[in-house]
């Protein structure tokens, strides 16, 4: 599976069944096309949750993509019970 932020991505392992899991993230486990890391929540303005993702770079210089996650093995996830804790900061 893969959880994307902006330009940030990362792919986890999540087992299939009805169990609940629970996935903890840190910035830095976001990477984006050249595999630099995220270095803060601030910013985040898109939350995705997918199965695949292909990143590319933009603007000039050489062309480079990166491909995260891949098909679903088994039927699609069933997201509950989703939520956000900490990880920003309260702008005042």
């Amino acid at each position: 599976m893969v959880i994307g932020i902006d330009d940030f991505a990362v792919e986890i392992a999540i087992q299939g069944g009805d169990l609940w899991q629970t996935v903890s993230l840190s910035p830095s486990d976001f990477e984006n096309v050249d595999r630099e890391a995220m270095s803060d929540w601030d910013a985040a303005k898109e939350l995705r949750l997918s199965a695949t993702e292909t990143f590319r770079t933009r603007g000039n210089g050489p062309a480079k993509s990166r491909v995260f996650g891949a098909t679903w093995n088994g039927p699609n996830p069933e997201f509950r019970n989703l939520r956000w804790t900490g990880g920003a900061k309260i702008h005042q």
